[in-house]
């Protein structure tokens, strides 16, 4: 496991580089294509990483690198939108923050971040039916998100379904064997 810090470093330099060039570059849906595919690549390095991580310090850098590109859409009108709905949850704003995250996926739908940032507020909330109907598009697109999974647990704990609850706990740690919620 000595090759794992530099197979970590090196993902974040190209990571890095990628994600930079993509604000500037992603003229075309050709761009945009090339773009989310080298997105994925990078993603399934590190989920690769993840789940053979053998310490939690592991996994918590792999995931902190995860959360980065999930982060990322590709497209910084977005990004921002998302940027400023993150900040409005944090500040109680749940209803401003909605209202920017569907500006965000009315513009890329395709976000699995932004379904599963909505699915958060609608936690946040109380309204869990629309909070999991968002964890399940975002699985859809994107069926490795453990936050999703977990929130998905949340609920399930809250409405006392002990079998859901476990299945999704048991989905998100097949993922991610350093989850918190284990």
């Amino acid at each position: 496991m000595r090759l794992l810090p530099l197979v970590l470093a090196l993902c974040f330099v190209w990571g890095g580089q990628a994600v930079g060039q993509s604000y500037t570059q992603l003229r075309t849906e050709a761009d945009a294509s090339e773009w989310l595919r080298l997105q994925k690549q990078r993603l399934d390095i590190l989920f690769e990483t993840l789940k053979n991580s053998t310490s939690e310090k592991q996994a918590q850098y792999a995931t902190a690198q995860i959360w980065v590109l999930w982060y990322k859409s590709g497209d910084v009108d977005i990004d921002v939108l998302m940027r400023q709905a993150r900040h409005n949850l944090s500040l109680g704003d749940h209803n401003e923050a909605i209202k920017l995250v569907d500006q965000a996926l009315k513009r890329a739908p395709k976000c699995s971040e932004a379904w599963n940032l909505r699915a958060t507020i609608f936690f946040y909330m109380g309204r869990d039916d629309e909070a999991v109907a968002d964890i399940e598009r975002t699985l859809a697109l994107e069926p490795r998100h453990f936050g999703a999974l977990s929130g998905l647990a949340s609920i399930n704990m809250k409405r006392r379904n002990w079998s859901g609850a476990a299945k999704a706990l048991r989905a998100g740690l097949a993922i991610h064997p350093f989850m918190r919620q284990r």
